[in-house]
């Protein structure tokens, strides 16, 4: 009987996540230990898959979907050669915000046998808080997180307890190269106004963080993502 019900409760799995970004996907492999309650990460892999690249109608590309199927059918081998129990994928604000978003939601269930979680830009914020609540001790003291994105911006205000303010604006590294950049060099006049376009899309962000903090309330900062280190 005792046998038995080690083979049912197994003390160690394998989980791996999946993030379909604007830019780039991820898989992340981790090992749970239920009897410690903690994991260990055993296998990390990125592709540049370029989801932002869209159409003139802001459709995903053909290419872009071909790219992440591939990409995606190449995760799946991973997990396969890790025995790999649970898999999580989520897509974020390329494919919530495309017309054709569905299409490769649907493509992925029926090529890969992936079921894509479609996420909103405050559960991204959510999830994005509970990433550095994993790896970072807050020591109970209030911060604000920045995400930067390819197609959405991340802020959060928040301790090691709880959230204050979640927030996600539509302005990221790919949306902002898509729409403002081109083979033409900036010149002065075009810089100052994509700074003000930046500060206005997240003002309302900024605004709703500025509320939370409370007087003389000492704030640090965290940054997450690649773009930070870029």
């Amino acid at each position: 009987m005792e046998s038995k019900f080690n083979n049912y409760y197994k003390k160690e799995v394998f989980v791996a996540s999946i993030d379909i970004g604007t830019n780039s996907t991820h898989l992340l492999i981790a090992q749970i230990d239920y009897e410690v309650k903690s994991f260990t990460i055993k296998f990390t892999e990125k592709s540049t898959t370029r989801l932002g690249e869209r159409d003139d109608d802001g459709n995903l590309t053909e290419d872009s979907i071909t790219r992440v199927l591939e990409t995606l059918k190449r995760f799946k081998e991973y997990c396969l050669s890790y025995d790999v129990e649970t898999i999580l994928a989520a897509a974020t604000s390329a494919v919530r915000e495309s017309p054709n978003g569905k299409k490769l939601i649907d493509k992925v269930r029926e090529e890969v046998g992936f079921q894509i979680e479609l996420i909103s830009g405050s559960e991204e914020a959510r999830l994005i808080y509970l990433g550095v609540l994993s790896g970072m001790d807050l020591e109970n003291r209030s911060h604000i997180i920045l995400d930067i994105g390819g197609g959405s911006t991340e802020l959060i205000l928040a301790n090691s307890e709880d959230t204050r303010a979640l927030t996600s604006a539509k302005v990221g590294a790919v949306r902002l190269k898509n729409d403002f950049f081109d083979d033409t060099k900036l010149n002065n006049s075009r810089i100052e106004f994509l700074k003000t376009f930046i500060m206005g899309s997240l003002e309302p962000s900024v605004g709703k963080i500025r509320k939370r903090i409370k007087k003389n309330e000492s704030i640090s900062m965290i940054a997450t993502s690649g773009t930070v280190i870029s």
